[in-house]
């Protein structure tokens, strides 16, 4: 069980260096981000086995996975998942709103997830989760052939900055777009930048 960036990946490195032993691997399962498709195309292919996706949050306000029909199924004895209606634009798309059941010292009650799922209407009761609109990850390849991911922890401790995107357009070539907080200064915020920027990209 993992992310299914990371997953994939290893899957990617796997089939370059000719590993292929899983035979004891039975299930591959995914989660916190969206399952895209050519993630589970190379995942099966390289181990074998099918890939159950998974949704969930650290939060714990929401859980839903894929059955053995493979529906999508809300654990709804795990937390209340809620489906919002928000796009009037998309008669199918949803907000994921969810309530935690079990965290007493910091509950959350109808937590807006910023997530969204595709939902058909049965009836007044009854729904389909026909997809999961979450969280999705992306690679950024190096000279050296090697992959980032996860690149999110370059920013976390650097609370000048407000918003931030990292774009590769091209090969090699690694575009750092920010929006800069009110007490940002080129002297002390955007040398820590560079300098974890050097911390996570070294030489390669």
């Amino acid at each position: 069980h993992g992310y299914p960036s990371q997953i994939s990946e290893f899957a990617r490195l796997c089939k370059k260096t000719g590993l292929n032993d899983f035979s004891y691997i039975k299930k591959v399962s995914t989660g916190a981000e969206n399952l895209l498709d050519h993630q589970k195309e190379l995942i099966e292919e390289v181990f074998g086995v099918s890939v159950i996706e998974c949704y969930g949050l650290a939060e714990g306000v929401s859980n839903i996975h894929l059955n053995e029909d493979l529906e999508f199924t809300p654990d709804q004895d795990f937390a209340l998942s809620e489906f919002i209606f928000s796009d009037k634009q998309d008669s199918e798309g949803y907000k994921i709103v969810g309530t935690n059941y079990n965290n007493l010292a910091f509950p959350l009650i109808r937590y807006d997830t910023g997530d969204r799922a595709k939902i058909k209407r049965i009836d007044d009761t009854k729904l389909k989760i026909i997809s999961i609109d979450g969280r999705k990850e992306d690679s950024i390849i190096l000279k050296s052939g090697n992959r980032l991911g996860r690149l999110d922890h370059i920013f976390k401790e650097l609370i000048h900055i407000d918003r931030a995107q990292i774009v590769q357009n091209a090969n090699y070539k690694i575009i750092f777009n920010i929006v800069k907080g009110k007490d940002y200064d080129l002297y002390n915020q955007e040398n820590e930048l560079l300098k974890k920027i050097d911390l996570f990209f070294g030489k390669n």
